[in-house]
């Protein structure tokens, strides 16, 4: 694979780990990812089912260690949503008491700016996944992204932001609202992440036809599958005697729908609050190392002077994915790209 990438014309940092399988191979970018925030490279890291139909560079907003990518389908799961636990054993002052729910940020997309807060969550991961040899890295992501330090375990202090999910797409969102709901019939999103179907392919040819090459009906191919989405109280109703009763809404978080008004773009804080970065400073290459210098040589400057790279990492039986991958990014503007294979 690195050979063929190189007769492309296309970065390649030749990683010496021999891991199998794809779960394995997706357990290493953290290592990776820490190799280049350690060069004063913020990464976008990019798993191969991911269709770029508008450059994501320029739709990131620069204010967070780590900006995701969620698998929520509405405001409520991607952003969080809160429910009362109920133990009536403790009498009815004490039976409730409230609770915080969000689905997973997805760990095949996502940001990770050249901090020193982001460069503690790499470390966090890349031990993790070398000491929990059965645990995904989806999950390690997640619980690292969201939980708090406790006892022995310390957290690595991320400022996060959960990207939009109409603009970052998940699969889901595209095949069950973006398809057919109206208010967003003429939007197009900035990427499409293939997570939630399989076979891939087909979701990631269609939605390249559909956006990149104009076939306004490429999408209708899937027209025989449901179009509905629940909230996920209602996807958990026959199971509420597990999880408790009693979803509530707490602040108002269905604003999803007005950041398309703006493109996608970063929007002014509501709070009219400001976050500046502590950025990881830049280091100049030694002559042996490869992984610097590919960096380099594609690495695009931000509005703010970092350097920033997209990081995808493959291997030789998915090349046609990352084949559509490569087009995809290259009708979006992206140039920065380095593959690690």
């Amino acid at each position: 694979l690195p050979v063929w990438l190189a007769s492309k014309g296309v970065a390649c940092w030749a990683r010496p780990d021999k891991a199998l399988g794809s779960h394995m191979i997706s357990a290493q970018k953290f290592k990776f990812v820490k190799s280049f925030l350690s060069v004063g490279a913020s990464v976008l890291m990019s798993d191969i089912d991911v269709v770029y139909l508008r450059n994501p560079f320029r739709f990131l907003w620069g204010d967070a260690d780590i900006e995701g990518t969620t698998d929520g389908w509405d405001d409520g799961s991607a952003y969080g949503w809160m429910e009362q636990l109920d133990d009536p054993s403790l009498g009815p002052v004490g039976r409730f008491r409230p609770a915080m729910r969000i689905t997973a940020w997805n760990s095949g997309l996502w940001y990770a700016s050249a901090t020193h807060a982001s460069l503690r969550l790499m470390t966090i991961l890349a031990y993790r996944m070398e000491h929990e040899p059965k645990t995904w890295d989806q999950a390690a992501f997640g619980e690292e992204v969201a939980r708090p330090a406790r006892d022995g375990h310390h957290a690595a202090g991320i400022v996060k932001r959960a990207l939009n999910y109409w603009c970052f797409a998940n699969s889901k969102t595209v095949f069950r609202r973006m398809r057919v709901e109206p208010q967003v019939s003429g939007h197009s999103p900035v990427v499409v992440h293939a997570n939630y179907h399989q076979p891939k392919q087909p979701r990631m040819d269609a939605v390249y036809n559909r956006w990149h090459l104009g076939q306004t009906d490429a999408l209708d191919t899937f027209n025989s599958e449901p179009t509905s989405v629940l909230p996920a109280p209602a996807l958990e109703k026959n199971f509420l005697h597990q999880i408790n009763d009693g979803f509530v809404s707490g602040g108002d978080t269905r604003t999803a729908l007005q950041a398309l008004s703006q493109g996608c773009g970063p929007l002014p804080s509501i709070h009219s609050v400001g976050v500046t970065l502590h950025l990881l400073p830049r280091t100049e290459c030694e002559p042996q190392d490869t992984l610097c210098q590919a960096c380099r040589r594609v690495a695009r400057k931000s509005p703010s002077g970092v350097e920033e790279v997209m990081l995808v990492l493959a291997v030789a039986a998915e090349a046609e994915p990352l084949r559509l991958l490569l087009s995809s990014a290259k009708r979006a503007g992206v140039t920065s790209l380095v593959i690690a294979a």
